[in-house]
């Protein structure tokens, strides 16, 4: 990843996302995964210094309470990196827990993996609050203001797998 932003040309940001997964989390990995992040952030903010770097907290494992408290421990990590260097911490956690801090299984389709009924839309969400996007001031979305577009998805077709951004740290 470090090497793939390094090399990237494009230079006119705004804002950048960085989404990581569950991939590399491990119980002697927390520091390292940690300061991965730290290097992911540095690396952006020296190639795009204008751009408001967004750190978005790794996602909950459904049935996995150990791994759990290991992403509870990473993801305080990235939000003492976000404090450190001015950054935005974009907290998932809403997202796989129920009010009352259980986790929503609702919101996946396997142990890992948001399901697009819930969980998927749940996550555009927090994105498009975090990126301060709507409907009407968004131009990417080819709709005009006055038309609001059908966001339903059709629940008999299999869809394909949307991926927000990846990053293994």
């Amino acid at each position: 990843m470090k090497d793939f932003i390094r090399s990237f040309n494009e230079d006119n940001f705004d804002k950048i996302v960085i989404h990581t997964g569950t991939n590399d989390i491990n119980p002697l990995q927390n520091d390292i995964i940690i300061n991965n992040m730290k290097e992911i952030y540095e690396i952006c903010k020296s190639k795009w210094h204008n751009a408001e770097i967004i750190i978005s907290s790794i996602m909950h494992y459904k049935f996995n309470t150990f791994q759990n408290d290991i992403v509870d421990t990473v993801n305080k990590g990235f939000l003492g990196v976000c404090e450190d260097n001015n950054a935005t911490y974009m907290n998932n956690d809403h997202i796989t827990k129920a009010r009352d801090g259980t986790i929503d299984s609702e919101v996946y389709y396997d142990n890992i993996h948001l399901n697009e009924t819930k969980g998927l839309r749940k996550l555009a969400a927090n994105l498009k609050k975090h990126l301060k996007l709507s409907r009407q001031n968004n131009r990417n979305t080819g709709y005009p203001a006055s038309k609001k577009p059908d966001w339903r998805f059709n629940r008999k077709k299999p869809k394909k797998t949307l991926e927000i951004g990846r990053a293994h740290v």
